[in-house]
């Protein structure tokens, strides 16, 4: 038994051991899979089980071979080796296949010069990186965690080639979840990723580290980018400090939240544009000198471009930061920025926008936390603050208010419903009516779909179930600067339009001391007058005058006639 266990333990030393030994397909147009690789490979590969593979020497996929990951396989065990493909590796399995470490070891992965690379629905971890280097490949749906910094500063470091990495799960690796040298060009299109706790050795990295882009454009849309808790890892950075060529960056869709900060562009020939996304408590620096902005430019020249638009940035500790030499597109009269600011600052104060540069800014057309003008004044640091910085024109402001731009009721996210149905918003009441004709869909699960300004917030989301069983709903919006209404959602839902109580009625006098008449209706109709709650205060037939004792204030009144119903809004002064 000891004599056991001393060959066991030997054989993990040898195989997390640096090997010489290594296998090289022929390069004649091979195809492989894990299991042919098992009789061809000189025990570089040993199978474990039915579906379980280990490699235990560097291997090689030469040009023209190609190494296939087939559906029946679920787990590939790594030694401490090298895994190279300068040929083709596919993996297009219906099922994530497993590709973990040995205990104690640290395995890595080297495209080079490799085309129709496919990458799907792969689990690595506690890997030491995979580089690509020149090569054609795209990665989709894999999960990427545990790799340390011992191969690539980053689990994914990319040289000269413009992969495809989409719907992909990055988490709690020691570096960057994906980078690129200092000088060398590389144009990635990242989408639908999730990046969370990133950099967890806490060095100076971001969770995205780019470098210089290459011919095409670097794409960065519809990510998640959340920190954790390392004070020195940022969000996404994209430099050329070495003027090594031309980069374009298209930004859009992303949530990048609890970093050190948000973007950092920097550089020479960085032209991005940025919108649609949202930065916010990007705050994990302790020192407000060494980071911490939203959105940072820092141009070495006025090549360093940026064009921001319909952003929320918010809870950093700078909003935006532009630096040294830039050209920074913020707004401007014919198309309006539309970010949205509130809540950047530190020490006790906001700074929504420091242009700490020597360019002047346009930034019209943005909300800066208040829709008072004087308020973005006093959160916008530039020329008006110190002589030697460039101007930022900021005005005119955009303001915001509690209120709907759009509310609707549409037949696709309701089954059951024959068209669609447009919300009649009233400014003034602060209601939405929709009458909902010869409809049999239930009213106690109705999705709604609405619309508001950017930046106005509401206690529910749109495309929620909403019960209407009691006629009315009620919905409340905010504003950042605490502007609060409550909105009535009205949904009639009438049975017919030629019965005479669908036809228009008239209330009479409305607003009235809630004595009135109602008019065009059937003496044998139900009157009730019901609370902006949806609460029954009143019910009795039509006979002539109505008279109700209840307090001023809005209401509405429902006309049945037990075919149909119909309802608006009643004024009680």
């Amino acid at each position: 038994m000891m004599k056991r266990v001393f060959l066991a333990i030997a054989t993990i030393l040898m195989m997390c051991s640096t090997s010489s030994a290594q296998w090289v397909s022929p390069g004649d147009g091979s195809v492989f899979t894990m299991s042919t690789l098992v009789e061809q490979s000189n025990g570089a590969v040993t199978q474990e089980g039915n579906n379980s593979f280990t490699v235990s020497q560097d291997i090689t996929i030469s040009a023209n071979d190609k190494l296939v990951i087939d559906n029946e396989l679920s787990e590939i065990n790594i030694g401490e080796v090298l895994v190279t493909i300068a040929g083709s590796l596919q993996c297009n399995n219906n099922n994530i296949v497993n590709v973990k470490p040995v205990d104690g070891c640290h395995y890595s992965f080297r495209f080079e010069n490799a085309a129709d690379n496919i990458l799907n629905k792969i689990s690595f971890t506690g890997g030491d990186g995979i580089q690509i280097l020149e090569s054609d490949i795209v990665i989709s749906y894999c999960e990427f965690s545990g790799f340390s910094t011992g191969y690539t500063s980053s689990a994914i470091n990319i040289h000269k080639c413009d992969p495809l990495i989409e719907n992909c799960y990055f988490h709690d690796n020691e570096g960057a979840a994906i980078g690129s040298g200092a000088n060398i060009n590389g144009s990635p299109v990242i989408i639908n990723n999730t990046f969370y706790n990133n950099v967890t050795a806490n060095t100076n990295h971001p969770q995205i580290n780019l470098g210089p882009g290459g011919n095409d454009t670097i794409f960065i849309i519809n990510n998640i980018i959340e920190g954790l808790n390392s004070n020195m890892s940022g969000g996404i950075s994209i430099a050329d400090l070495t003027n090594s060529g031309t980069t374009k960056v298209r930004m859009s869709g992303n949530t990048i939240i609890n970093n050190r900060y948000g973007y950092n562009q920097q550089g020479f020939n960085i032209s991005s544009v940025i919108d649609n996304n949202i930065f916010t408590n990007n705050n994990l620096e302790t020192n407000p000198q060494q980071g911490g902005s939203g959105i940072s430019i820092y141009g070495m020249d006025n090549n360093c471009k940026a064009k921001i638009r319909n952003n929320i940035i918010s809870g950093n500790l700078w909003g935006i930061t532009s630096i040294y030499y830039n050209e920074i597109d913020l707004g401007t009269e014919n198309d309006p920025g539309n970010n949205i600011f509130y809540g950047n600052g530190n020490n006790d104060t906001l700074y929504a926008l420091y242009n700490n540069s020597f360019s002047d800014i346009n930034a019209i057309g943005n909300y800066w936390g208040d829709n008072d003008p004087d308020f973005a004044a006093l959160v916008i640091i530039d020329n008006d603050d110190n002589s030697g910085l460039g101007k930022v024109n900021y005005l005119p402001i955009k303001e915001l208010y509690p209120k709907f731009l759009s509310f609707n009721v549409m037949k696709d996210n309701n089954n059951g419903l024959s068209q669609d149905y447009y919300g009649v918003i009233d400014e003034e009441t602060h209601t939405v009516t929709l009458n909902l004709v010869n409809e049999t869909i239930s009213m106690n699960n109705v999705i709604v779909d609405f619309e508001v300004s950017l930046g106005v917030t509401s206690d529910i989301e749109s495309g929620t179930a909403m019960d209407f069983s009691n006629t009315t709903q009620t919905i409340i919006l905010n504003t950042p600067h605490n502007e609060s209404q409550e909105w009535t959602i009205i949904l009639n839902n009438t049975l017919g339009v030629e019965e005479s109580v669908t036809k228009f009625f008239n209330i009479y006098p409305n607003p009235s001391n809630g004595k009135f008449i109602i008019e065009n209706i059937d003496e044998s109709s139900t009157v009730s007058i019901i609370s902006l709650e949806g609460k029954v205060l009143h019910v009795s037939k039509n006979n002539g005058m109505i008279n109700c004792d209840l307090p001023a204030g809005l209401y509405f009144i429902k006309i049945n006639d037990n075919k149909n119903e119909k309802i608006q809004k009643l004024i009680i002064i």
